[in-house]
């Protein structure tokens, strides 16, 4: 039991768990704690206690949520960071814990090469969210221009055909899009039309507030 386990059954909704639930089908030990109350707790244990809850048993949804936001918060050079964040990629087992825990990890985007190079194992992982975490990291982190030809390989590459890194594949090359929308249309072209990223790519590329319309025709007409 971590010391945070009555702090979070105090803040925990009963209709905000029943609702977490149905985001995350199969997910278990969810107390029903609002993100903004998680983002709280994990940037006070940052300021103090961050080492001693991370050697905490953890056996909630929330208890996890505020170890991988943690990750984002606290002071520590990049090396220790990524060795932190390489012990808490084994619990990552849904989209939320996973997604939450990357958007804070802007230290990356000083670190570039670095970061790369770490991310590159998990990016081929035939595991579907050791896969999704590298890609919701360049989604996050590394959607430039000059790094275009990184994101297209990283899903050309991709080695698990599992829904969730599948997902996330799709929403980068949505994104690429925006960077060349040649480019990106070229690699779809190259995927096999009935692929679900190709499909799933198009959808939200055709979804999109911020592509032109005339862009959007041209990528229906790859469907």
């Amino acid at each position: 039991m971590s010391f945070l386990e009555e702090e979070l059954h105090a803040l925990a909704e009963e209709n905000y768990r029943i609702f977490t639930c149905r985001l995350m089908p199969g997910t278990d030990h969810v107390l029903g704690v609002r993100l903004p109350h998680l983002r709280r707790i994990a940037a006070r244990l940052a300021k103090k206690d961050w080492q001693k809850y991370l050697t905490e048993p953890k056996g909630t949804f929330e208890e996890i949520m505020v170890w991988g936001m943690l990750l984002g918060q606290i002071s520590v050079p990049f090396s220790l960071r990524l060795q932190l964040i390489a012990e808490f990629i084994p619990a990552i087992h849904n989209w939320s814990i996973c997604d939450s825990c990357c958007a804070g990890l802007k230290s990356f985007r000083s670190h570039r090469e670095e970061g790369q190079n770490f991310l590159a194992s998990y990016a081929i992982s035939e595991q579907e969210y050791e896969a999704r975490f590298a890609l919701v990291m360049y989604l996050d982190h590394y959607v430039r221009p000059e790094e275009l030809q990184l994101l297209l390989d990283a899903v050309k590459n991709l080695r698990t055909e599992k829904y969730y890194a599948q997902m996330a594949a799709a929403w980068l090359v949505a994104e690429c899009c925006e960077i060349s929308a040649d480019e990106t249309a070229c690699f779809l072209e190259n995927l096999p039309r009935n692929s679900f990223i190709r499909k799933k790519s198009i959808s939200k590329i055709c979804d999109s507030t911020r592509i032109a319309p005339a862009i959007k025709k041209q990528f229906r007409s790859l469907r």
